[in-house]
């Protein structure tokens, strides 16, 4: 009874001991240098489980094995290999929390540069969209310029057609080197593009068409 009772106490004991190391561990500028909540909840949760297995493990060893036949010595010996599993399990959740880290700071970099990428492919949609608007309000008054403003405009027409061109190139490009979901989120700014560029070579079809009419 009384070995029962002293193993409950033990086991106990190595619980709060675990959540107390991993506890300290997961502190903001206490072992991992976990900088966010979200760092410092897979660092708990990895380094719990290790310290929480590896007390529980040294407290099963400790109530199996008989180091004394004086209790107290043996009470000693119990909490000091109880605690030797707590550390051991502790530093094996520890290795575990630095891989889990590392992996979740690779993957949230990767989403950061796809945001930005993302967020200047919309800003480069919405120019070429404003340059659109403007040609698009420009044509009317062109109808009345001579040949050689009219090519003017569309020999810059065309080139923002060659560079939107190659913006889109090598769009496709960078979206072959992304995962499924990154590549879904990435080739919506290239239907965006698409989408000017199409109403672009409307614009300089209209161009032409005015250039070929137009007086010299």
């Amino acid at each position: 009874m009384y070995r029962k009772t002293w193993n409950a106490v033990v086991i106990g004991i190595a619980g709060i001991v675990g959540l107390f190391l991993t506890a300290c561990q997961t502190m903001p500028g206490m072992g991992l240098d976990t900088q966010t909540p979200e760092e410092r909840e897979i660092a708990f949760q990895a380094q719990a489980v290790g310290a929480i297995i590896g007390c529980g493990g040294g407290a099963f060893l400790a109530s199996r094995v008989q180091t004394s036949k004086n209790k107290d010595v043996e009470k000693i010996f119990d909490v000091l290999i109880t605690s030797a599993g707590c550390a051991a399990g502790t530093a094996v959740g520890t290795a575990v929390a630095r891989g889990q880290l590392a992996k979740y700071r690779d993957i949230r970099l990767e989403n950061d540069k796809l945001r930005e990428m993302v967020e200047n492919a919309r800003a480069t949609n919405q120019s070429l969209d404003n340059y659109n608007d403007k040609l698009a309000s420009d044509l009317r008054d062109l109808r009345a310029q001579k040949k050689s403003v009219i090519r003017a405009r569309r020999l810059e027409a065309e080139r923002r057609q060659r560079d939107a061109a190659e913006v889109e190139r090598n769009r496709r490009a960078i979206a072959d080197t992304l995962d499924t979901q990154q590549k879904r989120e990435y080739e919506n700014t290239i239907s965006g593009l698409e989408k000017e560029q199409a109403q672009l070579e409307r614009s300089v079809q209209q161009l032409r068409d005015l250039e070929d009419r137009a007086a010299v």
